[in-house]
């Protein structure tokens, strides 16, 4: 009888000490850290479909590299019309190609387009598991971005 409770026992600290460690190892595990960096405009194609002028589908495709900043590397993105009431908003996917790795983000805009909230969905190199979030303010040759990348 006495080993079954030294058994017992044992095997409740012994949970207990492995769910500690595991909480101890998440918290240490958040790094934040604010990324800016600016964009030049490599490509736009607009897609319009019917009917013509803005409408519901209507999307754009934008790739551009970045010139300053934080970061080295690219941005691809697309946004597509989701309602043209006012002010109208767009969906967006935007991911940032940088030598350190991929950012992948989601966020929307409306219709003026002069600024995408973002949401960051995940990462993958140096930002495996990101999270966070970030505005891309979009300028006559490009775009600036904040990312407030969490991982």
């Amino acid at each position: 009888m006495n080993t079954r409770r030294i058994a017992t026992s044992a095997t409740m600290l012994g949970m207990a000490a492995l769910l500690a460690a595991a909480g101890t190892q998440g918290a240490q595990a958040t790094v934040a850290k604010t990324l800016n960096f600016t964009n030049a405009l490599d490509t736009l194609a607009p897609i319009d479909v019917a009917p013509a002028g803005p409408s519901a589908g209507d999307s754009f495709y934008v790739y551009s590299h970045v010139v300053s900043g934080d970061v080295s590397g690219n941005t691809a993105a697309s946004c597509t019309v989701v309602s043209t009431l006012d002010p109208g908003v767009k969906q967006c996917e935007v991911d940032f190609l940088t030598t350190r790795g991929t950012i992948t983000t989601r966020g929307l805009t409306d219709n003026a387009g002069t600024l995408v909230q973002l949401v960051i969905t995940g990462g993958t190199g140096a930002f495996a598991g990101a999270f966070g979030d970030g505005t891309l303010t979009p300028t006559p040759t490009g775009s600036t971005v904040t990312l407030r990348v969490t991982r």
